[in-house]
This record gives structure tokens, sequence and C-alpha cells, in this order.
């Protein structure tokens, strides 16, 4: 079960949204192999793009429920549901977790013909570039500085994540997982 609430003038979210997972969440139990973890309805909220604090969305594991961003993005909606597993209890690294979280969404999105989106090209050399084990938790993105690492560093983790899923392939990853 999901409960949908957006803005009552945004149906286009709400329909998005409400497709997304609905088509989505399966895929996701396939690719993944592990039964859907939450136990009740997932609850997902439309909020106002600045009180996500730079983010376009985020997953609370303690309460099931997403918030997302007015501002559409298919990767994020299916990214965030990933997150009720890739939530710090299978891996404590949050680099695993995201760069899970946006290759399952990606081969999801693939899967319901919406195209495989790719990461953004980042290297070691980068700017903004530091080890991935030392990535801290979400904190509220307040300068272009902080904007940078934490795009590297989602960007990063995704190449990598990505590179370790296409040569380990789905079976292996089941068993990972």
């Amino acid at each position: 079960e999901v409960l949908i609430r957006g803005w009552p003038d945004d149906r286009r979210w709400r329909d998005l949204v409400r497709e997304l997972l609905r088509d989505g969440v399966p895929a996701l139990v396939r690719r993944i192999g592990l039964p859907w973890p939450v136990d009740g309805a997932l609850e997902v909220t439309e909020v106002h793009t600045p009180l996500l604090e730079g983010y376009a969305g985020f997953y609370d594991p303690e309460t099931d429920r997403i918030t997302i961003s007015e501002e559409l993005d298919d990767l994020t909606i299916v990214h965030e549901a990933s997150h009720a597993w890739f939530n710090g209890e299978l891996f404590t690294e949050r680099w695993i977790s995201e760069g899970l979280a946006d290759e399952y969404a990606a081969l999801v999105l693939g899967d319901l013909g919406r195209g495989r989106p790719s990461p953004d090209r980042v290297g070691r050399r980068d700017d903004a570039a530091f080890p991935l084990g030392d990535w801290p938790p979400p904190a509220a993105i307040r300068d272009e500085e902080a904007g940078e690492r934490e795009a590297w560093g989602y960007a990063a983790a995704w190449q990598l994540m990505r590179r370790i899923v296409d040569r380990v392939g789905e079976e292996g990853m089941r068993d990972v997982l």
C-alpha cells in the first residue's frame, strides 16, 4: 500500500509518483530478490523543494515515509523507494546504499521503458573528490562546495556500483543482497 500526498492542484505529480511506484516497487522486488520490507503503508509526500535543504528526496526508515520535491524526476522517485532496502541495514556505508539505490532505480526505469539513466562521470582527481568511505551522512547543503561534494559522492558511488552490478550480474547481486 502506498499513500501519496501531493498538492491538491498538482495532479501531474501525484499521477507520476503513483504510476512509477505502482510499477516500480514490484520491479524492485524482482530485481533485488528480497521481499518488500515495509510493513503497512509507504507514505510519499510532495514538499516544497527548499524544505529538502538541497536534496531531491528523502526516505525515513523509521517511519517508512518518503518526501520528494515538487520537481518531478523519475530516478529520484524510484531511488527513494529503493531505500526501503538500502537504508543502512544491509550495508552501513552511505556510498553503498546510495550507489545501489541509484543503480537499481536506473535498472527499474529501464525495465519500465523509461530508459536507463547513467551516472555523471567523475574522477578521483576532481576538485570535489574524497574517499567514499569518508562520505558523511546527509546534512543541509548550504553552499556551493557542499553541493559539489554531495553531487560528486552520488555520482562516484553510482558509477562504482554500476561497475560492480554489471560485473557480478543479476543473480550474483541477489546472492549478495
